[in-house]
C-alpha cells in the first residue's frame, strides 16, 4: 500500500492524495480483495452514481463533477431514484449521501468492464 496520506507530495498538493486501501482505513473499511489487496479499492461517490476520483476532508469520496459542483453545501443529497439494475455502477447501494465502497477496481472492470 501507498503511505498514509499519500506520502510525499509536490507543489500540485499531491500530499492531499490517498490510495484506496488508505482511503478504506480513513473511512473505517475492514476487508481486502483477495487478489490485489487494498490498494484499488474504489468508492462510489457520495452524491450521486459514479466511481470515486477524489477523497476529501478525510470523510467524502466524490466524482469529478460533484467535486467541481460541490454538492455537500446543500442541505441534503439527492434522491437515490436507481435499483441495481438501472444503476449506472451496477450494484445496489445505500441512499446518497453515505460512503460505500465498490470493491476492487480492477476486478470490477474485469468482471465488468467498468
Amino acid at each position: 500500500g501507498g503511505e498514509p496520506g499519500g506520502g510525499g507530495g509536490d507543489a500540485n498538493g499531491d500530499a492531499e492524495l490517498m490510495c484506496g486501501g488508505c482511503s478504506a482505513t480513513v473511512s473505517g473499511l475492514s476487508g481486502a480483495c483477495a487478489k490485489h489487496g487494498r490498494d484499488e479499492l474504489q468508492f462510489k461517490c457520495r452524491f450521486c452514481c459514479s466511481p470515486a476520483v477524489f477523497f476529501c476532508f478525510g470523510s467524502t469520496h466524490f466524482c469529478e463533477r460533484c467535486h467541481v459542483t460541490r454538492p455537500d453545501w446543500k442541505p441534503q443529497p439527492p434522491p437515490k431514484t436507481c435499483t441495481r439494475a438501472t444503476c449506472p455502477l451496477g450494484v445496489d447501494h445505500p441512499p446518497h449521501g453515505q460512503e460505500f465502497c465498490l470493491g476492487c477496481a480492477l476486478c470490477r472492470a474485469t468482471d465488468t468492464g467498468y
